[in-house]
């Protein structure tokens, strides 16, 4: 497990929560993969790229900035 991985997953989930949205709303607005999005939350994604981070950030209209 990358620690890395793992904190960009729990970010995620905060920002998923705090939107009072579901993993399966994300997914679909952003064409992130719904398992895609579960495995970096579990930090089972070891590899989490820029693109992606910057695409869910597009689609929860937040920059990436604010993201890190």
């Amino acid at each position: 497990m990358n620690e890395d991985s793992l904190l960009i997953g729990h970010r995620m989930l905060s920002e998923i929560s705090n939107r009072n949205l579901t993993v399966s709303e994300v997914g679909e607005k952003s064409g992130i993969g719904e398992q895609t999005i579960l495995n970096i939350m579990n930090g089972n994604e070891p590899d989490v790229s820029l693109s992606l981070i910057k695409q869910f950030c597009f689609t929860l209209n937040m920059s990436v900035k604010s993201f890190f």
